[in-house]
């Protein structure tokens, strides 16, 4: 299934701003907006995007020398708040959009959380697919590997490589 470890890069923070929305709620334009501050005033940061979309905007900013973390989590991005190293400040983007325009999107966006949601279903049943043949290939060459024999060839090849060596000048 989907997995992420988010609260273990938190660790040395002291101050975890928690962006709380779904899509449309603009969680990756406010992160954005603070990396270019953050860079503006000459601070390095760490930057992670979402792996759904590597090239897109920041899903998460780390300031280490602040020991500050914006994160944005949404139901795709969960974030374990039991596992994080000081209470965060929750900001829910729904409370502060303007509710007009969402109430026009929202079914749109609900369709669209649906076949992502079945589209990462699909993804996660191929890759279980494509283990279970990983595994089932691996049944036949892996009885016949003698792990011994090859160290010991390797061992013999860095031998003789010394050995050529040191038995060689170059020069220079």
């Amino acid at each position: 299934g989907f997995i992420s470890h988010i609260e273990s890069l938190l660790e040395d923070c002291k101050k975890i701003y928690v962006f709380e929305g779904n899509a449309g709620t603009a969680a990756a334009k406010i992160m954005d907006r603070f990396l270019e501050s953050a860079r503006y005033r000459g601070f390095d940061g760490e930057v992670w995007h979402c792996p759904m979309d590597p090239e897109g905007l920041p899903e998460h900013i780390i300031i280490p020398k602040l020991k500050l973390a914006m994160v944005s989590c949404s139901k795709m991005h969960p974030l374990k708040e039991d596992l994080l190293p000081c209470p965060p400040r929750i900001v829910r983007l729904e409370r502060i959009m303007d509710p007009a325009p969402r109430d026009i999107r929202k079914d749109i966006a609900e369709d669209s959380r649906r076949k992502m949601e079945d589209l990462l279903k699909a993804a996660i049943r191929c890759l279980a697919a494509a283990k279970e043949e990983h595994d089932h290939l691996e049944s036949f060459y892996i009885p016949t590997m003698d792990f011994e024999a090859v160290e010991e060839f390797r061992r013999e090849v860095a031998l003789q490589i010394r050995s050529n060596s040191k038995n060689k000048k170059t020069a220079f």
